[in-house]
């Protein structure tokens, strides 16, 4: 598998892994590098790697606000 594909199927895995944790609270969802790579069973350095910490970053806040509206 080349690269670019591990990065499409990497990219695919976290925005399934998002969607889902962003309808949840953050308590049973973290949204922090080190609970994604963990969620994923990949290295956080994977994550930077491939800039996916700002995709990370910004579901993090949709979260939160999410999690504000409701409560």
């Amino acid at each position: 598998m080349s690269r670019k594909s591990v990065q499409e199927h990497l990219k695919r895995r976290l925005l399934d892994h998002l969607g889902i944790a962003e309808s949840h609270t953050p308590e049973e969802y973290p949204l922090d590098i080190r609970s994604v790579a963990a969620a994923l069973r990949v290295s956080p350095t994977t994550l930077y790697k491939y800039g996916f910490n700002r995709e990370i970053n910004t579901a993090e806040q949709r979260q939160r606000q999410n999690a504000g509206s409701t409560g």
